[in-house]
């Protein structure tokens, strides 16, 4: 285990990264509108509810929950967890910013020894 395995789809449009989004919630059995976490509702509670929705495109906050979860795995099993993006060169042409946002947090999280990157 330990392998999270995302396919970039076909039809990922230029200003719409929402199917990417949804392909790596998919891959990582993640929901973007389940409950807050405790830390979560206790910063609310702190800080004030603003009543803004976290703004953040849905693949953003599909690997910010990949490496958290992949911080505790790294923990339990003593071993890097691996993300496999396949297909990555579908976002050469229609999301070169998020193609290099990717690389950039590859790039980190490799020297880091966060977690490993394949892409196909």
């Amino acid at each position: 285990m330990g392998v999270i395995y995302v396919e970039i789809p076909s039809d990922t449009e230029d200003k719409d990264v929402e199917h990417f989004g949804k392909a790596f919630r998919k891959s990582l059995n993640f929901r973007f509108e389940e409950h807050i976490s405790f830390t979560a509702q206790l910063m609310k509670k702190i800080l004030g509810d603003n009543g803004e929705a976290d703004r953040r495109p849905k693949w953003r906050r599909a690997l910010e929950a990949f490496k958290n979860s992949g911080t505790v795995y790294k923990t339990k099993h003593n071993k890097l967890p691996v993300i496999v993006y396949d297909n990555i060169s579908r976002l050469i042409n229609t999301n070169p910013k998020v193609l290099d946002t990717l690389q950039d947090d590859a790039k980190m999280s490799t020297d880091h020894r966060e977690y490993s990157i394949c892409q196909q």
